[in-house]
């Protein structure tokens, strides 16, 4: 049986780090494409609404007539249905992430790494994106990113990385 990401955990995972992510029916910075089990297939960011409102319009090409991207397909056969987030960076709790380290006497060069970069800022709403697709990867599941979803060494030490780490290894439910 395949790893899947419910909406739900992934929220929780992010939520965990400092991370709280409202859904709002339009002017998102962030997204998710959903099964209508609410599995995550797909996470985006988008300044506007354009981008999300052109993928909408993706999920509605037939990819058996012309050849088109990926994501028409995925879109298409996961039965996806779209999930505006809203990010506010002034929400953003470190905190949070700071207990997890504290409390699971977590060390070493990518903690090192973290906490010099959020010493004193918040993640940019492009970083959280980043975040929920590492979290997505550091749970296992198959997503429909290419950007940032490495499996290889490439994004250890990086704070997106290093922030899903520590949300899905303080997930108690989770066990690899």
């Amino acid at each position: 049986m395949i790893a899947t990401l419910s909406v739900d955990r992934l929220l929780a995972a992010a939520a965990r780090v400092g991370v709280d992510l409202a859904k709002t029916a339009t002017d998102g910075n962030l997204y998710l494409w959903h099964t209508p089990e609410q599995e995550v297939v797909y996470i985006g960011k988008s300044a506007s609404d354009k981008r999300v409102a052109d993928e909408r319009s993706w999920r509605e090409l037939d990819p058996s007539s012309q050849i088109l991207s990926g994501i028409v397909t995925l879109l298409r056969v996961n039965r996806a249905e779209l999930m505006p987030l809203l990010y506010d960076p002034d929400g953003f709790d470190a905190s949070r992430w700071r207990a997890l380290i504290a409390a699971h006497q977590w060390e070493g060069s990518a903690i090192d790494a973290l906490q010099r970069d959020l010493a004193s800022r918040a993640l940019t709403a492009v970083e959280v994106e980043k975040l929920l697709i590492r979290i997505g990867v550091r749970y296992g599941t198959p997503l429909g990113n290419a950007w940032d979803a490495s499996q290889w060494e490439g994004p250890i030490g990086k704070t997106p990385d290093t922030l899903a780490a520590i949300a899905v290894l303080a997930d108690q439910g989770f066990n690899p």
